[in-house]
């Protein structure tokens, strides 16, 4: 699918002496109010947040005051959320619906068994809130639906992918956050798990297994099952009030939920949901979390009716008996709060539109030809066209067309590297993926297999890019890019192989990557400079190859690639320990000048329409300043969110805003983006970074391995796997040399290089360098539909006959899911 981009006219001024008058042309920032959820809107103000820890601190004040109502929506919300040291989103919601009478809203995503985002016993404990009402004589106040995918492709695979809350009808938050596990985190992305209170399931890594066994019994445990509110007996099968008068007065006194067990048969009848009990979380003497980074942003003004009305559209849409909401007054009739210009921006199935205009009669949605909104993936093509300077992307996808895939795995007859072959057959017990268990479950989503991404931002940065290589004058213009250096998950599982697989294809090795899209750009400039008139030959043909012999190295003088990662000394068991910081944002910023943020990932379930449901916010701050953001002395206009958001971002992952290992020598890169001396001493201490992890830690991802006959080759999927050669040099099987951290075994010793250890006083910030040649020449293409970017399994009915394997198949929501974890 592609957006078309609105069409410009110029018109010329004519003086008295026949010459025409000097002008600027550019393109429209907002997206077209004809198709848009939205028109944009002025007078709004906007702060941002670049933590959990920052936005939970805001969300908690504002919920505190609220006097009327609270409306939440998220893909996940836990009632247990940690939102500060010893506070959950439960307690904050009570103290509200008990002392100040407040509305309460919840509306989650319903998730696909067997996934589990603990919607079912987050409403249990909620709803749990009217009982007190209804004890002190209140009526009832608190309410929560639970609401599937309306997506017309299908609502199985995809989900409602939304986080936002509005409070009062007043104040709107909006972003990458979920009030959920894992979430909160500062500044100093601290890797011990046992910290800042964390418990249970707030003791968050999906990337490896929880070894610590809880016991429900111990008082200093506080774990509760929410199904037990049911007031089931055990084994019984008769109903009391002492199991649910117990588990409410667990939770009253600050239990958390107990995790569940992946899969979970039901073992006795009180589990009203065939949930059981799992016990397990990291073990904080060993285990690192996973730390979070992510950007939210807070919003007043009449841009909060756009992002109201989304909510109260859903509310209204969704199943179940609870009482409809009043559409809010119209944007005209907010009061102005700030300069801010803000356009609500959706990706939203056909068939979620038609229902909600079903749902609320007089509504009008707008939407594209095919009946669904595109919003977000039009405003990201129109940003990037629109960029002069540079661009900064921080998401927690790249999966984007990139014209034919590069290597092994051009075919799905292709055979399977050594490395992907053990992981599909079952090295964490998942089993071989069945093309025919997919078109079982949706014989739509079969040809997707053979599809590569459809979305074009890929392209467009490589357009863009491709502007700057050609034009004579040697402008500069570059893209900084910060993503996850894998999706959450242990890189065992299948489905977050080939999601490697398909982002390295984005990215590097695909035949128009966009590494590969700025080489022939570059290729095509050495042809015309030659003298050679056909070399747009270079760009425009697909199977031209004249490129490769660009060194790829020249490329980041127009783009540079960031991964997260952070390292710890445990004392308690003498150990170092790392994990990726892990990318969630979904963040474009350009020039200084315009803000992009929401819950769209650059992927084809987040962009197309007809996917997952997805909100958004372009910013354009009226606030005006001037930066020398070119470091040229010369000061450009600046825009105040989108400048301040950039650099609070930059100094936060450069180590400087938490005071750990800052690269302080990278201040004036933070302000002054658009040179090359910035993004040279940028890459040069991310490359740093990266040697001294590689050099400690054998497991982290990483360019370069050595095979059999200890030849220097790419890495492969699992790094300390070591591909066995034979005599010809003919790939022919593999091993893991040493353990990873998926396996259990892993945990049970130190797993790093103690000789190396001083080579982590090398590390400043916590960036490092994407590593480019990971995986390269290795078919990780597992069969997955490719618009599904997520990991789930399908249901155990859809075994193949035959298979002696479980049948596994990645299909959830754009965020990952590991034994009733998510992300």
């Amino acid at each position: 699918m592609t957006t078309e981009l609105p069409s410009r006219t110029a018109r010329q001024i004519i003086g008295p002496d026949g010459k025409s008058a000097e002008g600027t042309l550019t393109s429209n920032l907002w997206v077209n109010s004809q198709q848009a959820f939205a028109a944009c809107t002025e007078g709004n103000l906007a702060k941002p947040f670049t933590s959990g820890k920052a936005y939970f601190e805001d969300l908690i004040l504002a919920m505190d005051a609220a006097h009327q109502e609270i409306c939440i929506t998220g893909w996940a919300v836990a009632w247990d959320a940690q939102l500060a040291e010893g506070v959950r989103l439960y307690d904050v919601l009570l103290r509200a619906a008990l002392d100040r009478n407040v509305a309460i809203y919840v509306l989650p995503w319903k998730h696909t068994n067997p996934l589990q985002t603990y919607d079912a016993q987050t409403a249990k404990v909620l709803l749990g809130i009217n009982a007190k009402l209804k004890k002190l004589g209140k009526p009832k106040r608190v309410f929560v639906k639970s609401q599937a995918s309306l997506s017309g492709v299908n609502s199985t695979y995809f989900s409602h992918h939304q986080k936002q809350v509005v409070i009062d009808r007043k104040i709107a938050y909006i972003g990458g956050l979920d009030l959920y596990y894992g979430r909160y985190d500062d500044d100093t992305y601290d890797l011990v798990s046992g910290s800042a209170s964390r418990n249970v399931n707030d003791r968050y890594n999906p990337c490896i297994p929880p070894l610590k066994i809880l016991s429900e019994a111990d008082p200093e445990t506080k774990i509760v099952d929410p199904d037990l509110l049911t007031g089931a007996l055990d084994n019984i099968g008769i109903f009391s009030d002492s199991h649910a008068t117990a588990t409410q007065n667990k939770i009253d006194s600050g239990a958390h939920q107990v995790p569940y067990a992946e899969n979970s048969p039901i073992l006795n009848n009180a589990k009203t949901d065939g949930n059981t009990p799992s016990y397990a979380c990291l073990d904080e003497t060993i285990q690192p979390r996973m730390p979070w980074q992510d950007i939210h942003a807070r919003i007043e003004g009449p841009a909060v009716s756009d992002l109201l009305r989304n909510f109260v559209l859903r509310w209204n849409t969704a199943t179940g008996n609870d009482p409809r909401l009043p559409l809010p007054a119209a944007p005209s009739k907010y009061e102005k709060k700030g300069n801010a210009f803000v356009q609500v921006l959706r990706s939203a199935p056909a068939n979620m539109c038609a229902a909600e205009t079903k749902a609320n009669p007089g509504v009008v949605l707008k939407a594209s030809g095919n009946g669904a909104q595109t919003d977000v993936y039009t405003a990201m093509l129109q940003l990037i066209e629109k960029s002069r300077h540079f661009i900064y992307i921080e998401n927690q996808f790249f999966v984007s067309n990139f014209g034919e895939i590069v290597g092994p795995g051009r075919s799905t007859a292709d055979p399977l590297s050594p490395a992907g072959l053990f992981i599909k057959n079952g090295a964490m017990g998942i089993g071989e993926t069945s093309l025919w268990a997919l078109r079982k479950l949706d014989e739509q989503s079969a040809d997707q297999l053979d599809r590569i991404p459809q979305n074009r931002i890929c392209e467009a940065l490589c357009k863009r890019i491709q502007r700057a290589i050609l034009d004579k004058s040697r402008p500069n213009f570059h893209v900084y890019m910060t993503l996850p250096v894998h999706p959450e998950g242990m890189l065992a599982n299948a489905s977050i192989a080939v999601q490697v697989f398909w982002t390295m294809q984005s990215l590097v090795f695909g035949r128009i990557s966009l590494l590969n899209g700025i080489r022939r750009s570059l290729k095509a400039r050495q042809l015309r400079d030659a003298g050679d008139m056909g070399y747009m030959r270079a760009i425009d043909q697909l199977g031209n190859t004249e490129y490769e012999d660009i060194p790829i190295e020249d490329c980041f003088n127009y783009v540079t690639l960031l991964n997260l990662r952070n390292w710890a000394y445990l004392p308690g068991k003498d150990r170092y320990v790392t994990e990726q910081i892990y990318v969630h944002s979904k963040l474009m910023i350009v020039d200084d000048m315009y803000a992009l943020l929401g819950s769209a990932n650059i992927n084809d379930r987040s962009l197309l329409g007809e996917r997952d449901s997805e909100i958004a916010v372009l910013i354009m701050d009226g606030d005006n300043a001037r930066a020398d953001i070119n470091g040229k002395g010369s000061q450009r206009p600046v825009r105040a969110f989108a400048h301040e958001l950039r650099k609070k971002v930059w100094r936060k992952l450069f180590g400087i805003a938490g005071g750990v290992r800052p690269a302080s020598h990278l201040t004036d890169a933070i302000d002054a983006p658009g040179i090359p001396d910035s993004w040279r001493r940028i890459q040069t201490q991310a490359k740093k970074n990266a040697a001294a992890y590689e050099a400690v830690f054998p497991f982290v991802p990483r360019d370069w391995s050595t095979d059999s006959r200890n030849n220097k080759v790419p890495a492969p999927i699992l790094p300390t796997w070591v591909t066995v050669k034979d005599e010809t040099g003919k790939e022919f099987s593999g091993r893991l040399a040493s353990p990873m951290p998926y396996e259990k075994v892993f945990w049970e010793a130190k797993r790093y290089n103690e000789n190396a250890v001083d080579q982590l006083k090398d590390i400043e910030g916590f960036f490092t360098a994407l590593p480019i040649n990971w995986t390269y020449n290795e078919n990780n293409r597992i069969p997955y539909p490719t618009s599904l970017v997520a990991d789930n399994k399908l249901p155990s009915d859809l075994s193949v006959p035959g298979d002696q394997h479980s049948t596994q198949v990645a299909q959830g929501s754009n965020d990952v899911h590991r034994g009733g974890q998510v992300a």
